[in-house]
């Protein structure tokens, strides 16, 4: 139970980064506030897809998330 609540709020987690990812590099018209931000944000999302991988979450929950991203 525990494990499966982990890997949801995993889930989770990964969403909200790519949600909050794709909204902030969609509005990005040049800005280099903007790019600065879209950069960290996707460092972000890479970082908690790894964290998602150690944690045991499966590479099948992963792939659409990953395949968004890029």
């Amino acid at each position: 139970m525990r494990r499966k609540r982990s890997i949801h709020l995993a889930q989770m987690l990964l969403a909200a980064m790519l949600v909050s990812f794709v909204l902030l590099t969609s509005g990005c018209g040049g800005s280099s506030q903007s790019q600065q931000q879209a950069t960290q944000n996707k460092s972000q999302l890479d970082t908690a897809l790894k964290q998602a991988q150690a944690n045991g979450v499966p590479a099948s929950q992963l792939q659409p998330i990953v395949k968004q991203e890029q």
